[in-house]
């Protein structure tokens, strides 16, 4: 497998495309070289996974299949890498379900993983997210939390995750990547104290939080498993058509409600127009929920 790291180009990581290279991300969009690495390295998961047909062995990589009840051999699970905790490492590859879950090769995220469709989706602003009956890749994110247990060495409660997906603006790369690791402390700290007042019906604003003064709007659910809901889906519903889903952020928490039941907290954030017209400075505001998530997991460790 060779590495993303020695991939990637020197971008910054709010470089979205120029104007002239557009129309809107989606269906027809043709993505830059330096912006397609991600789904290079999706192919090569996906050509690794079919070439050793090995179904993964524990149940948190799925499990390995049982024989078909009339003798015959059942089709090979998700393909699995021996050790997930390698930089890059294709921790599970799940062709039939859609995605794949990829260790992050950043050496300041030793926790993080990042969760792709093994299908080309440029990122949340893309159409097919809504328009099509595709996966719901963010249920497929939660299911998979698990491998960041895995590298920490050490259990985490539901609400100590964050998932996290970046506006065009606030990303390098054009595949869809959900940023799958731990929650900031002082941004679980606000969720909690939100939670007794968010709706599920419509999005209410939240202070500032993690330190930057971006604001996000939120949104309850109480669907614990995501069994009937996408957030992607959401988002999209409210924004679009009558506004650009490309600066927007989405950012997904699962929180305890104020009845004590599991569910999530959905975040929408925007990127701001410095940013959206390529004059982005330090201060700016790219769409980059990402900053709501915590590398070095401070939340699981001891006080």
């Amino acid at each position: 497998m060779f590495l993303l790291a020695a991939m990637l180009p020197a971008l910054p990581a709010g470089a979205a495309p120029q104007a002239a290279v557009r129309p809107v991300p989606g269906p027809g969009w043709t993505v830059q070289e330096s912006r397609g690495v991600l789904w290079r390295v999706v192919r090569q998961c996906v050509r690794t996974a079919q070439h050793r047909g090995v179904p993964a062995q524990d149940k948190d990589d799925g499990a390995r299949p049982a024989g078909a009840a009339d003798g015959t051999e059942a089709p090979p699970g998700p393909y699995a890498a021996p050790d997930v905790s390698r930089p890059n490492a294709c921790a599970r590859v799940d062709v039939p379900g859609g995605y794949m879950v990829l260790k992050d090769h950043s050496p300041g995220k030793p926790y993080a993983f990042l969760l792709l469709p093994t299908d080309p989706v440029t990122g949340i602003e893309d159409s097919r997210l809504w328009v099509t009956g595709g996966p719901n890749y963010w249920r497929a994110a939660y299911e998979n939390r698990g491998y960041v247990e895995k590298v920490l060495k050490r259990p985490l409660h539901r609400t100590q995750f964050g998932f996290a997906a970046n506006s065009i603006y606030g990303r390098s790369q054009d595949q869809l990547h959900i940023h799958i690791t731990c929650l900031r402390l002082d941004v679980a700290a606000t969720l909690a104290r939100s939670v007794g007042r968010l709706s599920g019906t419509h999005w209410t604003l939240l202070p500032p939080m993690a330190g930057r003064g971006h604001r996000y709007r939120a949104l309850l659910s109480d669907d614990a498993t995501l069994a009937r809901t996408d957030p992607a889906r959401l988002l999209a519903s409210d924004v679009y058509p009558d506004g650009s889903m490309l600066p927007h952020t989405l950012f997904m928490a699962p929180v305890t409600l104020a009845d004590g039941r599991p569910g999530f907290v959905f975040l929408d954030g925007e990127a701001d127009q410095d940013a959206r017209h390529g004059r982005a400075s330090a201060a700016s505001n790219r769409g980059a929920s990402e900053e709501l998530l915590d590398n070095s997991c401070a939340i699981a460790k001891p006080d």
